[in-house]
């Protein structure tokens, strides 16, 4: 919403990691493909369904709570990395309302140790006055839900 007005926020994220036309290629080299899931609840007052908040150019308060998993179809057999709270979550959406970048916690299973993750959550329909953010920010029902497709992460 452009004035909403909740205490609380969950951004749910699920997308694909990679795919055959254009895939992870991990560290070593090898080819990572997956999928990503998990939540982050937002304690904003008064300001948390708020597109002004959440698209600021500014860190948004540490999540309550969240998480994200990634689960790995290549390498076969990889155990799931796991992406969690502790340190805070950093999460940041741009002023131009292109991208959200999510740094920081604790990465553990099959890229562990891996110090700084972070991902940018964005497409390339989402910035400018009749992209994506702003028209739903700008409808009656608000901001539902975005389309991942030009993301990009280290983890």
């Amino acid at each position: 919403m452009n004035g909403g007005t909740a205490n609380t926020e969950t951004l749910i994220v699920k997308a694909t990691l990679g795919n055959s036309a254009s895939p992870c290629i991990g560290t070593a080299g090898f080819v990572a493909l997956g999928s990503i899931t998990g939540k982050l609840t937002f304690n904003i007052p008064g300001s948390a369904n708020k597109c002004a908040t959440i698209f600021s150019g500014v860190a948004l308060p540490a999540p309550v709570a969240g998480s994200l998993k990634m689960s790995w179809t290549s390498p076969a057999g990889s155990n799931p990395t796991n992406w969690t709270m502790p340190p805070a979550f950093k999460v940041t959406g741009a002023a131009n309302m292109s991208n959200i970048v999510i740094k920081k916690g604790k990465v553990s299973g099959s890229f562990t140790p891996f110090a700084l993750p972070k991902a940018s959550l964005s497409d390339a329909n989402w910035p400018g006055v009749t992209g994506a953010v702003a028209t739903g920010c700008a409808s009656a029902s608000g901001l539902a839900s975005l389309t991942l497709s030009t993301s990009a992460g280290k983890w």
